[in-house]
């Protein structure tokens, strides 16, 4: 499983950043069966903070959606990513 996943991954040109360390006491997300409750996330890259702001206000929608992908890739980089099927990363 776990090479299926990797190379998923790789197919799609995604290289997990390493998960940026807390900044205060809570858990960034709970996994309960095949869901994952993300909260607290903020845009953090290896080069500073990204994308500060409101969708339709501050961002566009397209900065929104590639927001929302930083986290996603910051919370895949945290958790256990094995239990995901490759098919499920896009």
């Amino acid at each position: 499983m776990t090479g299926r996943i990797d190379s998923r991954l790789k197919e799609l040109g995604i290289v997990l950043p390493a998960p940026p360390a807390p900044v205060a006491s809570y858990v960034p997300q709970v996994t309960v069966d095949s869901l994952v409750f993300i909260s607290g996330q903020v845009t953090l890259a290896a080069d500073g903070l990204k994308f500060v702001g409101i969708v339709g206000k501050d961002l566009s929608v397209e900065q929104g959606h590639a927001a929302a992908r930083l986290v996603r890739h910051q919370t895949w980089s945290r958790s256990s990513r094995r239990r995901w099927t490759a098919t499920s990363i896009a």
